[in-house]
């Protein structure tokens, strides 16, 4: 991939957007930075991997930074159209395939919930719809933001954790990777 021009970010970032935030199936992002997988994230995304291989089922597993609650690793964040977009809590490989079937049948697991997200966006995506914006919430699953850990929260050199696949570059240019570089390049 060549970029050459502020275009070809915008370009990458109307392909990407979508893949980030409406899933044409269900995406599961499995919290992958170290304290993750000394929990046993890396174990549970094995396991899914061995029981719905290569996209079976619509299933897309992808992999994360932290999410920043290292206490309730490993962290699994389902999301999926019209649904709420939900990070489950101590997601081992004994739980996973129960946690991705009850999915599969529309059910949302609220005991093994941490949270759900009401706005996914990061500080520098304002001119991106909220993506969850026409979703229901789910009633008896707490809204991430509301929790007094995070809603004190506003990331912005950390924007990225927990949304995106640290190493797939496209993802990071959708959320607005480079645009600074661009500006200080370019002198605006």
């Amino acid at each position: 991939m060549k970029i050459k021009f502020l275009q070809d970010l915008e370009d990458i970032k109307n392909r990407i957007i979508p893949t980030l935030y409406y899933p044409s199936g269900i995406k599961v992002n499995f919290g992958m930075a170290s304290c993750g997988i000394a929990a046993g994230a890396k174990k549970a995304l094995q396991r899914a991997q061995e029981e719905w291989p290569a996209s079976s089922n619509g299933l897309r597993f992808a992999q994360t930074g932290c999410l920043g609650l290292c206490q309730e690793e490993p962290l699994v964040e389902i999301l999926e159209p019209d649904a709420p977009r939900i990070v489950y809590k101590h997601v081992t490989e004994e739980k996973i395939v129960g946690l991705i079937n009850a999915r599969l049948k529309g059910d949302l697991n609220e005991k093994w919930a941490l949270g759900q997200f009401s706005d996914p966006r990061s500080v520098l995506e304002q001119d991106t719809p909220n993506p969850v914006s026409e979703s229901v919430l789910a009633k008896n699953i707490p809204i991430l933001e509301r929790i007094p850990f995070y809603g004190k929260q506003l990331k912005v050199a950390l924007r990225n954790c927990g949304y995106l696949d640290p190493d797939n570059i496209e993802e990071y240019i959708a959320r607005g990777g480079f645009l600074a570089l661009n500006t200080c390049l370019s002198g605006i």
